[in-house]
């Protein structure tokens, strides 16, 4: 079987499948987690909101940032947080390998554009 990594609109849509159905809605969470850190189910466990809307985990000594911030409010991810989070962790339904690979080439692609964009910039002159 062939693995697909999706885009942001799949990564979109498939949340929002979730997020309305009633079997699936507390998966939803999970999923937008997942989308927006690029953490394992397993490295969400027992982690704690900054007010910048990083995150800290045990297993990293710096928090960290969401790769598009928007998806928090778009996806209500402090809000939406279950108070049993083992239901959704429980869950392998989730795609989460094709996700974890997403967000890695996004973030990947994304730093390559700000150095190339700091490499092309003018330097202010002093």
């Amino acid at each position: 079987m062939e693995q697909t990594v999706p885009d942001d609109q799949q990564i979109l849509e498939e949340y929002f499948d979730l997020a309305t159905n009633k079997k699936t809605e507390k998966c939803s969470w999970l999923y937008g987690m997942i989308a927006t850190y690029g953490l394992t189910p397993n490295e969400l466990e027992g982690f704690s909101w900054n007010k910048d809307y990083s995150i800290n985990i045990k297993s990293k000594k710096r928090s960290v940032k969401p790769l598009h911030p928007q998806w928090i409010i778009l996806f209500n991810l402090m809000k939406k947080q279950p108070c049993k989070k083992q239901d959704c962790f429980k869950s392998s339904d989730l795609k989460v390998k094709e996700l974890l690979q997403a967000h890695k080439i996004r973030r990947n692609f994304y730093r390559k554009s700000k150095l190339k964009q700091r490499y092309l910039s003018p330097v202010a002159a002093a």
